[in-house]
């Protein structure tokens, strides 16, 4: 069973968020970012990854960036990607929440369950 924090507008829309880190977001943080209508997340970590990672390996030193020239230099990029996606990964919930609240929702309560479908529908059937 799973954590999931169930938020309500005025227009009686329910919505789910599951808590905790999220592995989809570690993984494809850009993505992430995107489905959830985090968009300035969504192209930054877009931006980041595709400078970062896009040039690190290219052979031709005009391309390449100065720190993949160096030597180790391959190695501190590939950690500063892990590190924002790691952020990002643990702090999914809490942005998806406040991105939420942004948008008229109220937090109601915090409950288990086994998928966001159960948790939206046992939180409707206890307060019909």
């Amino acid at each position: 069973m799973k954590q999931y924090a169930i938020l309500k507008n005025n227009d009686g829309a329910i919505e789910a968020v599951q808590l905790g880190k999220s592995y989809f977001a570690f993984f494809l943080t850009p993505v992430w970012a995107g489905l959830n209508k985090l968009w300035v997340i969504a192209a930054v970590t877009a931006l980041f990854d595709l400078l970062i990672l896009g040039y690190q390996g290219s052979p031709d030193p005009a391309v390449s960036s100065e720190l993949a020239q160096i030597p180790g230099g391959t190695g501190i990029m590939f950690m500063l990607v892990l590190v924002y996606h790691i952020y990002f990964s643990t702090k999914a919930s809490s942005l998806q929440i406040a991105r939420l609240i942004k948008d008229g929702y109220v937090q109601k309560e915090i409950t288990l369950a086994v998928n966001k479908d159960a948790a939206i529908s046992a939180f409707a059937t206890k307060n019909q």
